[in-house]
């Protein structure tokens, strides 16, 4: 293999596993960073519809959660919520036919999972908050940051290429250049410059 081609692989090889390298790891972390976001994120949405039972159930309002059950009937994260009174009876969901039904068996499943919130004021419990959400929401994270990743190595891998080939030829192009002068000389061709502009060992060479 000519060395150009040889110097070109190898600065392509390097350029391209740091580019790999780094982005797997920048992946990871944000990944990590945006997990934990989701989970404050539910935390939030049931802390705030917590309140918001709690003043129902002592009320006996529930209508008043109605328009809460739609905004969670809208999000395509999440697959059921609803709000049971002290018997485990559902008086409000986002399912108006599970109004009436006792609470669903509440099992993590490999996509699915339930957050809960028990409802109760001065130490009395009042019903319970439940809320299933799909893995659809950390999947979709995932797709997107490793989609992103793999733009960034794809754009990695062809500055890689470009460096590589720019590289190889500033560092060997001078040389070649030495190589196909002292072949012309030695086939005899006297006609031919043996000096090479420069200030560094190619050009001494020539000048030798």
């Amino acid at each position: 293999m000519p060395l150009r081609l040889r110097i070109a692989a190898i600065i392509f090889l390097i350029g391209t596993g740091i580019t790999v390298l780094t982005t797997w790891q920048a992946v990871r972390t944000s990944l990590e960073a945006s997990e934990p976001q989701l989970t404050r994120n539910e935390s939030m949405l049931l802390e705030m519809l917590q309140e918001i039972s709690i003043n129902a159930a002592l009320t006996g309002e529930f209508i008043e959660l109605s328009p809460f059950m739609d905004r969670l009937r809208e999000d395509p994260d999440i697959l059921r919520g609803m709000l049971a009174n002290q018997d485990d009876r559902i008086v409000i969901s986002t399912d108006p036919e599970m109004v009436g039904k006792p609470l669903p068996k509440r099992i993590d499943t490999d996509s699915t999972y339930w957050r809960v919130r028990d409802i109760q004021a001065a130490n009395e419990r009042l019903g319970l908050l439940a809320i299933e959400f799909s893995t659809s929401g950390i999947e979709r994270l995932e797709q997107d940051a490793w989609l992103r990743g793999a733009i960034v190595v794809g754009g990695g891998v062809l500055l890689s290429l470009i460096l590589a080939i720019f590289g190889a030829y500033a560092a060997v192009g001078r040389l070649v250049a030495l190589n196909r002068i002292t072949r012309d000389i030695a086939n005899g061709n006297t006609l031919v410059s043996p000096v090479i502009p420069g200030n560094d060992e190619i050009g001494d060479l020539s000048i030798s």
